[in-house]
């Protein structure tokens, strides 16, 4: 594959590998916490609806996984700045990969939303558990979509060169 690289002033490179680790790692961080809360309130609610449960752990951690994609993509992105240059092709790659993660976070999200509210409508009851679930359902889509801001920003090499 034939690297493309884009010359760039060094702030500009030192504001970029600062930035993609740190939110990067702040992302990769949140999701476990998203991950491990999905989780126990998938636990806490299987006693009231077994099937909406699984589905919101199953696809709940479905998306923490491309989220947790999202966010290495982001951190990665720091090593595409080198001394005075940025490479131009992965940085289009990651900016592919970041916007591809967000609609796979967003897919199952909104399918395990849908379930889980036909579940618990179907029941006759709607547990504060099912709340907990469906507010951690998302959480990794707002992750991948705070990423998809920050790489598109950062990794953007139209920016570069004139920042």
């Amino acid at each position: 594959m034939n690297s493309e690289f884009v010359p760039i002033p060094p702030a500009f490179a030192a504001r970029v590998r600062g930035r993609c680790r740190w939110s990067g790692l702040l992302s990769i961080t949140l999701v476990v916490a998203a991950l491990i809360g999905t989780f126990a309130g998938g636990a806490m609610l299987l006693p009231a609806l077994p099937l909406g449960g699984v589905f919101a752990v199953v696809l709940g951690g479905l998306g923490c996984a491309f989220a947790l994609v999202s966010a290495i993509t982001l951190v990665a992105g720091a090593s595409y700045v080198n001394t005075g240059y940025l490479n131009a092709t992965y940085a289009r790659q990651a900016r592919r990969t970041l916007i591809t993660m967000l609609v796979a976070t967003i897919l199952p999200a909104g399918i395990a939303s849908l379930f889980l509210a036909v579940s618990a409508s179907n029941a006759g009851v709607f547990p504060p558990a099912a709340l907990l679930c469906l507010a951690l359902l998302w959480l990794p889509c707002a992750l991948a979509l705070i990423d998809m801001i920050i790489g598109r920003s950062l990794l953007n090499p139209a920016k570069a060169t004139h920042w």
